[in-house]
């Protein structure tokens, strides 16, 4: 009797699930107890400092990679023109 109710329960939430597969694994990996999570940094150390504020780890990462593009736009006045002449040299 218990296990027919489980059953019923389960197969009501499954229905009533919207992204049918993605969501039904996701049920059937929780009630298994296999389901993954994914955890956050604790920590960033960058240059002798320690950061665990989770904000400012993604404001470090943020400002690194706008860096990297006005590295790139200031080495290249024309992006587009970049691009193209790195996927000519990758051809050859």
């Amino acid at each position: 009797m218990i296990i027919e109710a489980k059953q019923i329960h389960c197969n009501r939430i499954i229905s009533n699930l919207e992204n049918k597969i993605k969501s039904t694994w996701k049920f059937i990996n929780e009630e298994k107890g296999t389901c993954k999570v994914r955890q956050h940094p604790q920590f960033l150390q960058i240059d002798n400092r320690t950061i665990y504020n989770l904000k400012d780890i993604a404001n470090t990462f943020n400002n690194y990679f706008l860096s990297i593009a006005e590295l790139l736009s200031m080495k290249n006045k024309e992006p587009l023109q970049y691009i193209q002449n790195h996927l000519k040299n990758m051809e050859t």
